[in-house]
């Protein structure tokens, strides 16, 4: 059986939906899996119908457990049981810092990692020299799409990930109050994805204020519904968050510098008080064609590809 270990959380973050997305695919292709949490009788509520498995049942010595990258105690106690283990990897700020000092994943026998990051493969094949597997990610078609008429004066983010957002929003105070007090600023938490996404859809900006992300997934799900991207790379949105020339999709200020964030969303800030965003349009029209391949379908066919190639 493969087994998928799930943090219990009471914000359900992206990982946790794709640990969930990913048994649903196995189920559905004939595969013995499950989710796998800490606590027995423990069950988000807002998840995909999948199989679940408690750690106090009994395992099999040919399972495979399938950790996050930020759990070596637990990817310890796996090898201590002789299980196979392998590691799933969503962010590579978890990586080193939760890792005894002078170790990597092979002390513990990992197998090999997954990971939906092309920048967090190539960091792990070069660091430890492991085996690594990147199956994309997909966005819900159902939550998170396009209508111009849901659009509102609103900025969301999410308050969890908002480093640097309060000094921001003086920095735009001082320069004008309008800014503040005529704009809707909606930090998002602790809401059922639907909810969530409904805000999201209704943004016309979506702030991406983290330092540290493996994929930018809620900037894609906000590019997907047609909202502005304003904010910081996170290191992991490198390759997908372009900052200026024919292909800009966003507004990007280097890591943390909401400083330069300001002096760069003060144009958009007057056309939406205007309630004249057209000179955006090329830049959205951008976001929607860089999250159009984060398709469900696509995450199926790579995660099935994945599991596949290995020895059962």
């Amino acid at each position: 059986m493969i087994l998928y270990h799930c943090p219990e959380r009471k914000s359900k973050s992206a990982g946790i939906r794709i640990i969930y997305r990913h048994v649903e695919i196995l189920l559905k292709h004939g595969y013995q899996v499950a989710v796998l949490h800490q606590t027995p009788g423990f069950k988000y509520s807002d998840m995909p119908e999948v199989p679940i498995r408690y750690a106090n049942q009994p395992v099999n010595r040919r399972d495979i457990l399938v950790v996050p990258e930020g759990l070596p105690p637990v990817m310890a106690e796996t090898a201590e049981l002789g299980l196979r283990l392998f590691v799933i990897a969503l962010s590579w700020s978890y990586v080193y810092p939760t890792l005894p000092d002078g170790t990597d994943w092979r002390a513990y026998n990992v197998e090999r990692v997954l990971t939906h990051s092309p920048i967090i493969a190539d960091f792990i094949a070069w660091a430890m020299r492991l085996p690594v597997h990147v199956f994309q990610w997909g966005i819900n078609p159902q939550l998170y799409y396009y209508l111009p008429q849901e659009k509102t004066r609103q900025l969301t983010y999410i308050s969890r990930k908002a480093v640097g957002m309060q000094e921001l929003m003086r920095v735009l105070r001082s320069r004008e109050e309008r800014f503040i007090d005529q704009l809707t600023w909606k930090g998002l938490a602790d809401l059922a994805e639907a909810d969530y996404a409904r805000e999201v859809r209704r943004s016309a900006v979506f702030l991406n204020m983290s330092s540290a992300e493996g994929l930018c997934c809620s900037v894609l799900e906000a590019m997907r519904s047609g909202t502005l991207i304003a904010g910081f790379n996170s290191v992991g949105g490198k390759r997908e968050l372009i900052g200026d020339g024919h292909g800009q999709n966003c507004i990007l200020a280097e890591n943390l510098d909401y400083i330069t964030l300001a002096y760069k969303l003060e144009p958009l800030l007057i056309d939406l008080l205007a309630d004249n965003p057209s000179r955006w349009e090329r830049i959205r029209d951008n976001a929607l064609a860089t999250a159009a391949p984060y398709t469900p379908e696509a995450e199926e066919q790579s995660v099935l590809a994945i599991w596949k190639n290995i020895n059962l």
